[in-house]
């Protein structure tokens, strides 16, 4: 499960020739930054994980660790996306796994609960009022990048980041935890020409949808993810896809999930390879996800990824 989760969106998500600096939301400071903090930027985002990187042409994966010694409660997510960074998948576990600093690894390389991702075309995201994600003290942060050089030749360097902003103290003792869960069918392949997929997720809980994120490769076209529920059906996307513009997109207003309610996704394609492409986490394969956050967090491991 770990290594499906991992493959994301998988937040996964995109190809490696964006060099923009993470997604165009607002830049003014949150009311709850602290400009004054230490490494804090000008405009008050704080960095969470760095990973500073060189990789030979071709595609290659690297895990960066980073273990923390205070609570740390995230109210909104910043990812700085060189050149070469294909997609982040930010994870965590209550007790470090390895030491600390940068390794090779793969897709499957993630701890147990993933809390964030990204990939170009990525924009800050923000948590609902009273909403947040928890890094517990004593727990560890686990970046896994995909990185593509598609140049024939040298070296390219990249510094792949994770700013956040944070939760007012004076705010924390009410803060509600929130948690990202990955929606979508992991098994099918797409057929030659216009093809759709289809996957749920079932609510184990009541639980509120704010925020979700459509993610397939470079075949898909179009995405339409809809929350089925007994208190009736709600469309939470229905929009065209670009690969290089895989954004989150705000639930508004939120919508309410009984237990035993699901979020359906629907995957189109134009597969126009002349040959069938199956499920997986290369680029040239396909993937169906709606990356979906939701509060008040349900699991407690990467039972965050919900296929079916």
């Amino acid at each position: 499960m770990r290594r499906l989760a991992a493959v994301l969106f998988a937040l996964v998500l995109a190809p490696a020739c964006s060099d923009d600096a993470g997604g165009g939301g607002d830049d003014t400071t949150s009311p709850d930054a602290d400009p004054g903090a230490p490494d804090a930027r000008p405009d008050g985002w704080l960095p969470l994980i760095t990973s500073s990187w060189s990789i030979p042409p071709g595609e290659e994966y690297r895990c960066e660790r980073l273990t923390f010694d205070e609570d740390i409660w995230i109210k909104n997510f910043r990812s700085v996306i060189p050149q070469g960074h294909h997609h982040a998948v930010l994870t965590l576990e209550d007790t470090p796994g390895q030491p600390d600093g940068q390794t090779s690894c793969d897709a499957g390389t993630n701890a147990p609960l993933m809390i964030y991702g990204s990939a170009p075309g990525t924009e800050d995201i923000a948590m609902p009022d009273g909403v947040a994600i928890k890094v517990p003290a004593g727990s560890q942060l686990n970046l896994n990048l995909h990185l593509y050089n598609t140049q024939p030749s040298g070296d390219l360097d990249g510094v792949s980041e994770i700013l956040y902003q944070p939760v007012a103290a004076a705010e924390i003792p009410t803060t509600v935890e929130a948690e990202v869960v990955l929606m979508g069918p992991v098994s099918f392949s797409i057929d030659p020409g216009t093809d759709s997929v289809t996957g749920s997720c079932t609510m184990s809980g009541a639980t509120t949808l704010f925020m979700t994120n459509p993610h397939m490769h470079k075949l898909g076209v179009h995405a339409l993810v809809t929350a089925r529920r007994a208190a009736g059906d709600v469309v939470l996307r229905d929009g065209p896809y670009d690969f290089m513009e895989q954004r989150f997109y705000e639930i508004t207003p939120e919508v309410p999930m009984a237990n035993g309610d699901r979020v359906e996704i629907t995957c189109t394609y134009d597969n126009d390879t002349g040959a069938a492409v199956p499920f997986g986490d290369s680029t040239d394969q396909e993937m169906c996800f709606a990356t979906t956050y939701r509060y008040p967090k349900l699991s407690g491991s990467f039972g965050a990824i919900c296929p079916f």
